[in-house]
């Protein structure tokens, strides 16, 4: 399978060839424009009792809903003036989880994740490592596990399906990337002034596309676009697809050729 992409106005066409019949298309904008996924330093501008949840300024056009049920010994304050469990004012790191429905709010956790193409590490204070429900092979579970050291200092990790056809190293290689991202992001945001800017900002939907293809499916990801090019080779600990990225250089239309 080939997939090919080329950007439009802002958007990018993404079409997934399957002995050059066409068996996918997206159209995603080039920027992400959810917010889901995004670390945010918030800060509590309500605590309402009667419905168990803060309000969090992130940035947004209405205050970010973050239920009383969400906080534990997991949940990062960045600033906290207060020594109740959370009020007005305090500061803390949150990822987006819903986003904004007309009125509704977004939702946020104190949860942080990050994923990757075999995994996705998690802030949990569990140390836990589980593995993907479509992975029956208890086997090789059980090899990963016991060769890993892939969760520590509160965080957990989940093994996700397209890890099962690839090499070991590889897998523990992503997870030991995630997991550093993951904490200098905790640690940075200690020392950091809050903004309305992101700390940690997921990435557009054509992206998350590509890294979550199975890699063993597919023969080349060709583009005639620099900028689709460059953003793919940017990300080649975390898509790991560098080996199979094409540049298509011709005079001829890309995507008159299939």
């Amino acid at each position: 399978m080939e997939r090919i992409l080329t950007e439009r106005n802002g958007y990018v066409l993404d079409c997934l060839f399957d002995n050059r019949r066409a068996v996918e298309l997206r159209i995603d904008p080039v920027e992400n424009e959810s917010c889901i996924g995004n670390i945010y330093i918030g800060r509590v501008k309500d605590v309402v009792p009667s419905i168990g949840a803060a309000f969090v300024d992130i940035g947004l056009e209405n205050n970010a809903f973050l239920p009383f049920s969400d906080l534990g010994e997991h949940t990062i304050f960045t600033k906290k003036p207060s020594k109740k469990e959370i009020a007005p004012d305090d500061e803390v790191l949150v990822m987006v989880s819903r986003e904004p429905v007309k009125t509704k709010p977004a939702n946020v956790t104190t949860k942080l994740s990050i994923p990757g193409k075999y995994s996705v590490v998690s802030y949990d204070r569990k140390n836990a490592i589980s593995f993907s429900r479509k992975i029956f092979d208890n086997d090789w579970k059980k090899n990963v596990q016991e060769g890993s050291n892939m969760s520590a200092d509160g965080i957990s990790v989940i093994v996700r399906t397209n890890a099962y056809y690839a090499e070991a190293s590889v897998i523990y290689g992503e997870i030991n990337t995630l997991i550093e991202k993951l904490r200098g992001i905790i640690s940075g945001a200690q020392f950091k002034a809050r903004t309305t800017k992101p700390v940690y900002e997921a990435l557009p939907g054509w992206l998350c596309d590509i890294r979550d293809t199975n890699s063993q499916m597919l023969d080349a990801i060709i583009t005639d676009s620099q900028n689709i090019y460059n953003r793919i080779r940017s990300l080649g600990d975390i898509l790991a697809l560098n080996d199979k990225l094409k540049m298509y250089t011709q005079s001829y239309p890309l995507i008159k050729n299939y």
